[in-house]
């Protein structure tokens, strides 16, 4: 976790200095209808990105939250300590990463590269993912048609190895993995993986218990 400070703070500062909007302690709002040339970092504080905006930069927190108002465009969204919400008919032109936060995407979203946590659950509705779909210690839900074009794997972390991680992955309601379902070769990771009906994997699935109802 120290080394994931570090690197966000050097990042930061890189952005700062290449013109990125910066805030320490402090919050950022994007109004509706917004069009922001570069990113937003802050440290200690949430950023709000408006309905109707397009923001050509990645967005970046520390202990705070990412949201994202419906019928937006953004790039790349990273947080740590801190979850990432995206609203309806979305585009996000990158990916989603978060660090002990859940990310969450609703109707019409489409996520052009992965979606990645550590210690966050992912939730889906109707949202498609172009590339894989990535977590170390997080539930996920995938509903409603959703789509995830790559893969899915469930990491093996670095941490606790003397209990048991137990993770549930759900497809329900017509959504689709085309790709696999990976879980890393470890006695520590317990994961389940629930198919509805009119749902399917049509790739493989690997080390993990499969039930269909």
């Amino acid at each position: 976790m120290r080394r994931v400070w570090v690197l966000f703070i050097v990042v930061s500062l890189i952005f700062l200095f290449n013109g990125c909007k910066f805030k320490i302690n402090q919050s950022y709002n994007i109004r509706d209808n917004s069009v922001l040339g570069s990113g937003v970092t802050t440290i200690n504080g949430s950023i709000h990105i408006g309905s109707n905006c397009r923001v050509n930069g990645k967005c970046m927190t520390v202990n705070g939250v990412i949201s994202v108002d419906d019928n937006s465009v953004v790039r790349n969204l990273q947080t740590v300590n801190g979850g990432i919400s995206v609203g309806r008919n979305c585009e996000v032109r990158g990916s989603l990463e978060s660090v002990n936060g859940s990310v969450d995407c609703e109707s019409g979203t489409l996520v052009r590269k992965k979606i990645r946590t550590v210690n966050g659950d992912v939730n889906l509705d109707s949202t498609t993912v172009h590339r894989d779909l990535i977590t170390y210690n997080g539930n996920i839900g995938i509903q409603r048609n959703s789509r995830v074009l790559g893969d899915i794997r469930i990491k093996s972390g670095k941490g606790d190895k003397s209990r048991i991680h137990h993770i549930t992955i759900k497809l329900e309601k017509g959504s689709v993995v085309e790709g696999d379902i990976l879980v890393d070769n470890d006695p520590t990771l317990d994961v389940t993986v629930f198919v509805s009906n009119d749902s399917k994997v049509k790739g493989m699935i690997r080390n993990a218990k499969t039930v269909e109802k």
